[in-house]
């Protein structure tokens, strides 16, 4: 919804000179109205920029936790392969000392 008004604003500010050219009163009616939706268009834009950064961060950190977890698996994998082959080598050595 901001994102439409915004583009819409940006329309009309690279029209504005092609349509208003019907007159001095048309321009200036185009012009109040645009320096007025400016610093709203800013704002919007500042913290559309804003949310951004947070977002990328957000995924950062989710990146981050995503490969340290991959990488406790990993070693926890490999943990678990050691032992399997201690256990297999004690099934495979010969029982002693029973009759």
């Amino acid at each position: 919804m901001h994102h439409a008004r915004l583009w819409g604003l940006i329309a009309l500010l690279t029209a504005s000179p092609v349509w208003a050219g019907g007159g001095p009163v048309a321009q200036a009616a185009v012009s109040a109205s645009t320096r007025a939706a400016l610093p709203q268009a800013r704002q919007r834009l500042q913290q559309h920029r804003a949310d951004v950064e947070k977002l990328q961060q957000a995924v950062a950190r989710q990146e981050s936790d995503r490969k340290q977890a991959s990488e406790r698996l990993q070693r926890q994998d490999e943990a678990i392969n050691e032992l399997h082959k201690q256990l297999q080598a004690l099934h495979a050595e010969p029982t002693t000392g029973h009759h």
